[in-house]
């Protein structure tokens, strides 16, 4: 699990990394910030009960994401649907 979380990773970092989209910047920026968190994280030595807390609100920080990302493909949708009745509209 560890190999496949590091690779998923770096196939991440790199796509980010390629993107020209300024709004994939600023994401990009967020997700090495809260990677650094974590990697520091990483070499305190927690209890196991501590270690269960981790686990606990880092499932509750990923569905937090995983609904986030629901809510802007949502928007996106929404926003290309409008577009797509918008040039209907001019061009009948």
């Amino acid at each position: 699990m560890e190999k496949e979380c590091t690779e998923e990773e770096l196939t991440f970092r790199k796509n980010l990394q390629f993107s020209k989209a300024p709004c994939v910047s600023l994401t990009a920026k967020a997700y090495e910030e809260i990677e650094l968190i974590i990697q520091r994280a990483k070499k305190e030595d927690f209890s196991a009960e501590e270690k269960i807390l981790l686990a606990e609100y880092a499932l509750d920080f990923a569905m937090q994401a995983a609904d986030r990302a629901l809510l802007s493909s949502l928007k996106a949708i929404d926003a290309q649907m409008t577009q797509q009745e918008q040039d209907e509209k001019s061009f009948p």
